[in-house]
């Protein structure tokens, strides 16, 4: 009964708990069901009014406009790989347009440091994506761009398709699509993106910048005339560079308004992480028939991450625990290269599809400081298969296994209908390379940790009726020897995890224009490393907003608040020498809530919004007291009040 009346009455209580008074101290619904980082922001749908706008709608020669969104589909590589037939239209809703950053696109389930690039790390437990041995690096991946994101499109057109977002204080991004078809057959394209991220402290004027990111990507997709024969070619790049900042420097923590002054300064001055990442693809396929083909598929991924710092006696002093081969100058790097053989064969036996493959994948890495690479050669064995009763109901299965590696593993199966969405995964994965041994300025260690086993089922169901939607949801999630980082920023093992997340989504419509979109997710953590998972018992995300059309069809308007709810706990702290987040007990949360303004607007083929975000803290600025803000990580202020607006614009000739 208590659960029920705290979802009845967040929608009132967001709106007023604006920020944090005292801190102390799933995951998205992806395809297989379950929880991931943004199942709040595609909770949408279904419940439109009527009407349209004639951006979306594909005109006659009349016009001149015989190309719209209907006209341009895009697919992604595993659609390609795995023969799925799936091609989507371009985007042209205005849902959650506003929600450019992205900690706001990953449902306020992503801890970051308080601005737009920083250091990140995913609240919840994330299934890694490898069976196999990784760099370990991780905190800037919510923002690098990967093969498996890219879009190949299918246009009768050139496309092009804008996207600007201007954040208030110097917080910009900038993304650039371009794609045309050389023929029917033969498509390739280009995507820009950059973000330009201004500090929030210390900010000596436009241009000073915290975060910087340069990404593009360049991506063809080529078919024979028989269908038989396809090419696929991808490269992408991505260079991110963050100032570490070592967080906000105070007398006391205790005033925890200190660490909201406009005066407030940071302990690292010179320190830089970055990261470079360049992947590789080359994916080629000849099928005999429907019912066998053979494939071939390489692909090479390069990384390069660094920490810098040029050091003071006082950051020696007082920040930095040790240092270990240079009392001047930090040059921690790591350089990983791994390169990745598969070829296989796939096809159709009515509606089942069947894919069967080898895999060989090499590794080598090389820290600062030495001069030897190491590296390790893995061996896979494996396949899926999926059963297609049509375009929206499949149920499906996979399995591999490395001959190395202490037999790391996975399997997994999955349903997918309009009313239910379900997937259960058995993984035995490699510890990464930084995991197991790490050699910089300020810290080293070498483990030999056993592999971590996991079993996760998740699921979900779709009820609708009428102008309402409700999507219940479960996780649950068996760890063992999960490693993490603990107090000292020391990798640790754990014993065995459970962990259990509850919730729903909701979403319905009043009086026709007025939505209501809700989402409360409970968490249950238990087992002998049950205190290793830092996570609110409770988190709630929420929108209630105006939706209409007007002008005769030719402006489609939303305007409404969107806030957030996390109960009290201790988040992990951020340890910028060795660019990792760990466990600490000394600053902890309270309950806190956030909210922003919005407005989103559709006129033809534009989209644009204007945010106004966090409100408590403006309300604060108005009384005696002091400014009022929250902690995006310990130590580490949350965004400041601010307004932000962007716009997206689609061109189909």
């Amino acid at each position: 009964m208590k659960k029920i009346l705290i979802l009845s009455v967040f929608v009132l209580y967001v709106c007023t708990s604006y920020a944090q008074n005292r801190p102390t101290g799933l995951t998205k619904i992806d395809e297989n069901g379950g929880f991931g980082g943004n199942d709040f922001s595609n909770l949408r749908d279904t419940t439109k009014v009527k009407g349209g706008l004639k951006g979306g709608k594909l005109l006659d020669d009349s016009t001149k406009q015989i190309y719209g969104p209907t006209t341009s589909k895009y697919t992604y590589f595993k659609d390609l790989k795995y023969t799925t037939h799936r091609y989507l239209t371009i985007d042209t809703l205005i849902d959650n347009v506003h929600r450019f950053n992205f900690v706001n696109n990953w449902d306020n389930k992503l801890q970051d440091l308080g601005n737009i690039g920083t250091p990140s790390i995913p609240m919840y437990y994330q299934l890694p994506e490898k069976i196999g041995v990784t760099s370990g690096y991780t905190i800037f991946d919510p923002y690098q761009k990967r093969i498996s994101q890219v879009k190949y499109f299918d246009t009768h057109s050139p496309f092009s398709d804008i996207h600007f977002h201007n954040g208030g204080r110097g917080r910009g991004i900038t993304d650039i699509v371009y794609s045309r078809n050389i023929n029917e057959r033969w498509n390739v394209g280009f995507d820009f993106r950059g973000l330009f991220i201004d500090k929030q402290l210390e900010r000596k004027g436009k241009g000073d910048r915290h975060v910087t990111n340069t990404s593009y990507d360049f991506f063809t997709h080529y078919k024979s005339k028989d269908d038989k024969y396809q090419g696929v070619f991808t490269f992408v790049r991505n260079m991110h560079r963050a100032l570490e900042i070592g967080g906000i420097r105070v007398v006391n923590d205790s005033l925890r308004s200190d660490f909201f002054e406009d005066n407030a300064q940071f302990n690292l001055y010179d320190a830089v992480s970055s990261e470079l990442t360049r992947d590789f693809l080359i994916y080629q396929e000849y099928n005999f028939s429907d019912k066998i083909g053979v494939y071939y598929d390489l692909e090479r991924n390069l990384r390069k991450n660094e920490f810098i710092d040029k050091l003071s006696t006082e950051e020696i002093e007082v920040f930095y625990d040790t240092v270990r081969i240079d009392s001047k100058n930090t040059l921690d790097r790591q350089y990983f290269d791994a390169k990745k053989n598969e070829i296989g064969v796939k096809g159709n036996v009515s509606d089942l599809f069947y894919n069967f493959y080898y895999k060989n994948r090499r590794y080598k890495v090389n820290y600062a400081y030495l001069d030897d690479y190491i590296g390790d050669v893995e061996n896979y064995g494996g396949g899926n298969l999926r059963y297609d009763f049509d375009s929206t109901f499949q149920v499906g299965a996979s399995g591999e296994y490395m001959t190395e590696g202490e037999g790391a593993y996975q399997l997994n199966a999955y349903i997918n209908h309009p009313w239910v969405n379900a997937s259960y995964s058995d993984m035995n994965y490699r510890p990464s390379v930084k995991q197991r041994f790490f050699y910089g300025n300020h810290a080293f260690w070498t483990n030999d940790f056993n592999n971590t086993s996991v079993k996760d089922i998740k699921a979900n169901v779709n009820l609708k009726w009428k102008s309402f939607l409700f999507k219940p949801k479960v996780q649950l999630t068996q760890l063992n020897n999960y490693i993490y980082y603990d107090t000292a920023g020391l990798p640790r093992q754990s014993k065995n995890i459970t962990a259990l997340y509850y919730g729903s989504d909701i979403h319905f419509v009043f009086f026709k224009r007025i939505h209501i979109k809700n989402e409360i997710l409970f968490s249950e953590i238990s087992g002998e490393s049950a205190d290793v998972l830092r996570v609110p018992d409770i988190l709630m995300n929420a929108q209630l907003y105006y939706e209409n059309i007007l002008f005769k069809g030719n402006l489609q308007l939303q305007a409404g608040v969107d806030g957030t709810w996390k109960s009290a706990y201790f988040a992990n702290a951020y340890n910028p020498a060795i660019q990792e987040f760990h466990l600490q007990n000394d600053f902890g949360y309270s309950s806190f809530g956030l909210l922003d303004i919005f407005v989103n607007i559709k006129i033809n083929r534009g989209i644009a919004y204007f945010k106004y975000i966090n409100v408590g803290q403006l309300i604060s600025s108005f009384g005696n007291g002091p400014i009022q803000g929250y902690f995006a990580s310990p130590r580490y202020a949350g965004q400041r009040n601010g307004i932000d607006f962007g716009v997206k614009w689609a061109f189909y000739d």
